[in-house]
């Protein structure tokens, strides 16, 4: 058995309350986001992962540093844990998005198949889809490690979701916080199960 433990990065401060949206926008963490991290790794020092796999975005690559940095690992990163490309919505904050990309917005919460985020994004399906494929993929390179992944809310909701076999409009009703923790287990048969989402040390030590 392969555990992945999935980790959204820390706070910005697009999302410290601003509501925009960042998607393939390279921003960093703030101040705050920067003592999450550091918190998530004192948290997670115990769960004897023996691997960190982040997101290329900045903000991403800021959370695991401390993350491997506590155990004295070294970091890798990964294109496919990336934030869902947003498209024309990239850096609009939310209520901008729903007034003057109306048509555009109910089309993707409605039919998450085929219509691209901002017009010119992803698919949800395509972010599924690329996150699926690395996990199962990384569980194949690292047979039975444990390894803590960092990526982004909309990536890690939908692959929850699918995962979950829930139609994927419905990964908006998943709430995931700055370093919520999801754990996910790969069977030798690659199969995956949803130990834990959004936590903190409920099910680390298994």
């Amino acid at each position: 058995m392969t555990r992945f433990y999935l980790i959204r990065h820390g706070e910005t401060e697009w999302n410290a309350g601003q509501q925009r949206y960042s998607g393939r926008t390279d921003i960093e963490l703030s101040e705050h986001g920067r003592q999450q991290a550091i918190q998530a790794a004192e948290l997670l020092k115990e769960a004897r992962y023996n691997r960190v796999i982040a997101s290329t975005l900045t903000r991403a690559k800021q959370t695991a540093e401390p993350i491997a940095a506590i155990r004295g690992l070294t970091m890798q990163t990964d294109e496919r844990l990336v934030e869902a490309d947003f498209g024309q919505w990239e850096g609009l904050y939310a209520h901008v998005i729903h007034k003057e990309y109306a048509d555009q917005w109910q089309a993707w919460v409605a039919d998450p198949s085929d219509v691209r985020a901002g017009g010119t994004g992803e698919t949800r399906a395509e972010i599924a889809d690329r996150m699926t494929r690395f996990l199962q993929e990384t569980a194949v390179e690292y047979a039975g490690e444990r390894i803590v992944v960092v990526s982004h809310s909309t990536a890690i909701r939908l692959t929850v979701a699918s995962i979950l076999g829930m139609p994927l409009h419905h990964f908006r009703r998943l709430n995931l916080n700055n370093t919520g923790i999801t754990i996910i287990d790969a069977g030798s048969k690659g199969g995956f199960t949803v130990v834990q989402f959004n936590g903190g040390l409920t099910e680390l030590y298994r």
